[in-house]
């Protein structure tokens, strides 16, 4: 196992370490490095700066961004790769000199020991850690939750079903290559449902099909615990932390234990159930790993007449919808955003990719934003209805079982892919 004393003494399997370790060479490293990763030497670069500091400076090939991306939320704007650090993980790390590639000046750098490089390897889930959304990104203050959006509500203007439309129209037509962190990885595809096959999370790996598999255990779980409600027992109170953390893992943000506890999830799933929040209680916990949770816990309402399944708004939903929406909102001469989508907004703890996009207009903060997690999915259940209304035009939601109906979990994932 692996240390952080710096973040409470959280520990992590060697080989969830070694996986971080090939992922920092191959994606951040110099390039010209021959034989396996793991034998790559490392700069430490420790320092007293978030998380932001090694984003915005280019130097996330360093153990202490290796460091930082495995340990939990809250504790990434934490420096991690300490001495007392080296000390307590001795038996892995040995202290070298290298150089560091961005400004060639000799630092104090690490390298795994033999017996380390030799570790029988397991299955690991770190390269999502790499890929997700990164919560301590956000170094604003308190939560950007407006109580007053947030007891819910429908858009009823005809312009908001026309602007559905118009992007949905715009998503279909316009050429779309599938992107891994920056390069092309697959052909020019077009329209939706070559969209969605383009889909793959968190590397291209695990394929759309593989993907959609994968998430099965999890939607199943998440549904018996929804239909227990508001009866939960003990055990099922238990079981609700488990699927949580593993929905956090699944998708690269995990959180503060003290912050996943029955009555947080509770809330989050009576919220995304009922789609909006119960007045005059706390208000649930949300960012980009709650979005998830809200999203398994109401994915069974799919097949419910009259109800709005939640889903993932995260930084590259948000992306890919703010960024289309403004484009027509300007191609029409506006100066700002309609009231009718002013409950949506931007994501700004995005990693990778072309995030974050230049916004011209005024949008509301979209982060840990309830009314943000509520306005987008009921954008994105219109979106859904407007592709299975014409399914000549826009083809039908390709899955393991054959074509079907759309869901927004399958709209969901198109614009995830788009807003990268």
């Amino acid at each position: 196992m692996i240390t952080f004393p710096h973040a409470n003494g959280y520990q992590v399997p060697l080989a969830d370490f070694l996986q971080a370790w090939r992922i920092i060479v191959d994606a951040y490293g110099p390039g010209n490095s021959e034989g396996s990763p793991l034998r790559v030497p490392l700069p430490r670069l420790n320092a007293k700066e978030p998380i932001l500091h090694y984003i915005r400076s280019g130097t996330e090939f360093s153990l202490d961004y290796l460091c930082r991306n495995l340990v939990p939320n809250g504790c990434r704007n934490t420096m991690q790769a300490s001495n007392i650090f080296m000390t307590e993980n001795n038996a892995v790390l040995e202290e070298v000199r290298v150089l560091n590639p961005v400004t060639g000046r000799d630092v104090k750098g690490v390298r795994l020991r033999e017996e380390a490089i030799n570790h029988n390897d397991r299955q690991s889930m770190v390269e999502a850690l790499f890929e997700a959304d990164c919560d301590d990104l956000d170094i604003g203050e308190g939560s950007h939750i407006n109580e007053e959006l947030a007891i819910g509500g429908q858009a009823s203007s005809s312009d908001y079903e026309k602007y559905v439309e118009r992007l949905v129209n715009m998503i279909q037509r316009e050429p779309y290559t599938p992107f891994f962190r920056g390069r092309a990885i697959g052909p020019v595809v077009q329209g939706w449902s070559n969209r969605l096959q383009t889909y793959f999370w968190p590397s291209p790996k695990t394929d759309y099909l593989a993907a959609v598999a994968e998430v099965s255990l999890l939607e199943d779980e998440a549904t018996r615990l929804a239909l227990q409600l508001p009866n939960w027992s003990a055990s099922d109170e238990a079981a609700a932390i488990t699927l949580a953390n593993k929905i956090f893992a699944w998708g690269g943000v995990p959180q503060d234990p003290a912050t996943v506890t029955p009555a947080n999830l509770r809330a989050v799933f009576n919220a995304a159930i009922n789609g909006v929040l119960a007045i005059g209680e706390t208000v649930p916990p949300m960012n980009s790993g709650w979005t998830k949770v809200a999203a398994f816990a109401s994915a069974h309402q799919e097949t419910i007449q009259g109800t709005c399944p939640q889903i993932i708004w995260d930084s590259r939903v948000a992306t890919a919808v703010t960024s289309r929406l403004e484009r027509l909102f300007l191609a029409d001469g506006l100066d700002a955003v309609p009231a009718y989508f002013s409950d949506i907004g931007p994501v700004k703890v995005g990693r990778g990719g072309t995030r974050p996009r230049t916004l011209q207009l005024s949008w509301n903060d979209g982060y840990r934003s309830w009314p943000a997690q509520f306005g987008g999915s009921r954008l994105l259940v219109a979106i859904r209805n407007k592709l299975n209304s014409n399914s000549a035009l826009y083809g039908q939601m390709p899955g393991n079982n054959g074509l079907g109906d759309w869901t927004s979990r399958g709209v969901e994932m198109v614009l995830f892919m788009d807003g990268y």
